[in-house]
């Protein structure tokens, strides 16, 4: 793990009470009850994915282990999303650097991560939904591994500028639901969602969307006209006709720096006889259905 600037230990300390001594003692016990685990035959990942859960549920223990397995859980479930040939990992990260998403270098006051979704910029005649929920299982591991982001969380951005009805068809309307509302067994604190220039036809949408958050999450939706109406200088930056690469992180390299933890991320073996008796696994079989999205 890269050391953490005074920032975000601060940061960290404010919002979790955490220091050396409690990090490591919460590894430590974390690592055991994995060890002792009934349905958990092989897993031993790193450091900054444990901590991760530990950060996400602000060091309750229980609730960490919790989440962990429910995010085991979901991934077995889930293989199709996350175990991508070689051709379909190809397409998602050609798709990245189209510009439809970006994670810009730059974070926010705060310390949040930005990931701008610009609808317009990808392709309906060469992507698909598959690829768009390829790309999303490609970064939310990084995301998540990213000590910075679990401390301060993320913004997302969702520019639909010029956005038309054949953009749309590279939402699956059904995997987009499934991702929202299970997107809870994943450490990743969403702080704020921004959607600007939402056009007519994407209304309905858009209160679909809005339909499966709690109103804790509501409070984080915010919808404006322009981009000139965002505060983020960072942000407006990234939606701007010219914005350079510079800004935007490079999707390749991404995927360098955390290839230890993408392995291990996926690299365990669960025991599903015993897990099937779980709650958590009967937590998925409503996968799809309109339950709330609650994230801290």
């Amino acid at each position: 793990m890269s050391e953490l600037t005074s920032f975000f230990t601060e940061k960290a300390k404010i919002n979790f009470g955490e220091d050396e001594s409690r990090k490591n003692q919460s590894l430590a016990q974390f690592r055991e009850w994995i060890c002792k685990h009934p349905f958990i035959k092989r897993c031993n990942p790193t450091d900054a994915h444990l901590l991760a859960h530990l950060r996400c549920c602000k060091y309750s223990m229980s609730n960490a282990f919790e989440q962990f397995e429910k995010c085991l859980l979901f991934i077995k479930t889930h293989e199709d999303w996350f175990k991508l040939s070689a051709e379909d990992y190809e397409r998602a990260l050609q798709l990245y650097e189209s510009g439809f998403i970006k994670i810009l270098k730059k974070r926010d006051s705060e310390g949040r991560r930005n990931a701008v979704f610009t609808s317009s910029l990808g392709d309906p005649n060469k992507f698909n939904g598959d690829d768009v929920m390829n790309l999303q299982c490609i970064l939310f591991p990084i995301l998540i591994n990213e000590e910075e982001t679990q401390i301060c969380g993320m913004n997302y951005i969702n520019s639909c500028k010029n956005t038309t009805v054949s953009h749309l068809s590279l939402l699956s309307m059904k995997k987009t639901f499934d991702a929202l509302t299970n997107l809870k067994v994943f450490p990743l604190s969403v702080k704020n969602i921004f959607i600007i220039g939402v056009p007519q036809f994407a209304t309905q949408a858009l209160n679909m969307l809005k339909y499966v958050l709690t109103d804790k999450m509501r409070k984080r939706f915010h919808v404006f006209n322009e981009v000139s109406d965002l505060s983020d200088e960072n942000v407006k930056a990234a939606l701007s006709d010219d914005c350079g690469s510079k800004e935007v992180e490079n999707i390749r390299e991404l995927v360098k720096k955390h290839s230890e933890m993408l392995s291990s991320f996926l690299d365990f073996e669960l025991d599903m006889d015993k897990a099937s008796e779980s709650k958590n696994v009967k937590s998925f079989e409503n996968v799809g259905s309109f339950r709330k999205l609650e994230i801290d």
